[in-house]
């Protein structure tokens, strides 16, 4: 599934991870934050969970911050 791909980034915390259906506004990504458009992909690039695509399909996006190693 193609996506658009933004971040976010703050001086106090970690890079907060967008994914956004091509048709889907931009403001559907949580709000509080500015985001910047990276690119666009395929969600098959980042061998993403099921659920996370389903999410995307229904909701029309996904946003993660992740830590470590780990998504959160």
């Amino acid at each position: 599934m193609k996506v658009a791909i933004y971040v976010s980034v703050t001086e106090r915390a970690l890079p907060r991870y967008g994914l956004l259906s091509p048709d889907r506004p931009i403001s559907l990504l949580p709000p509080g934050r500015r985001w910047t458009y990276l690119r666009s992909g395929d969600t098959s690039e980042f061998h993403l969970p099921e659920a996370v695509e389903q999410e995307i399909q229904t909701r029309g996006v996904w946003a993660h911050t992740f830590r470590e190693g780990a998504s959160r």
